[in-house]
């Protein structure tokens, strides 16, 4: 079964053009595909009870969602060791995302700011001193995703996301 993510921008208050979707939904660590991943979870909520972290939630459809609004995941695996349907498995670590910044990074308009790289013990957030206000570079092969720099953001301006797709031709 797949959602089209797309026809329940019905329900927001977002109008997309027919070349735009929404996009999908952050899962919890572990996920294989989205199609894969709504087939077999359950939506019996074992995961999010078991996120000491309590940034899995009850998402769209009633499957679980993860947030970094409040925290971070450290990777404690919990919510697979929870999932009874298999929706969730060690099989598909590391996942696939990665953090990314927006034009409202605080750096980008002239503001000094690090708290990302501050709150970044992977070391993926580098900041280039030679600027007059230094600018973060999210080094990707470095980033595991764990969303701490999202929470401590002043302007939400770091998002956790798969990665584009880049053209191979």
């Amino acid at each position: 079964m797949t959602i089209d993510y797309s026809k329940r921008a019905l329900f927001s208050r977002k109008i997309f053009t027919p070349e735009q979707s929404l996009p999908t939904p952050l899962r919890p660590p572990g996920v294989a595909s989205e199609d894969r991943f709504i087939k077999d979870c359950t939506r019996c909520d074992q995961c999010i009870k078991a996120c000491a972290e309590q940034i899995l939630f009850k998402g769209s459809g009633g499957y679980p969602e993860i947030s970094f609004e409040t925290g971070e995941c450290t990777f404690c695996f919990d919510c697979i060791a929870t999932c009874e349907p298999g929706a969730l498995t060690m099989e598909q670590l590391p996942w696939a995302y990665v953090a990314t910044t927006n034009s409202q990074c605080l750096p980008v308009n002239g503001v000094a700011c690090q708290s990302c790289q501050d709150s970044c013990d992977q070391n993926a957030i580098e900041f280039n001193y030679t600027k007059t206000i230094p600018t973060p570079d999210i080094i990707n092969e470095r980033c595991n995703a764990c969303g701490a720099c999202v929470s401590v953001c002043p302007t939400k301006a770091i998002s956790i996301q798969l990665p584009a797709k880049r053209d191979t031709n």
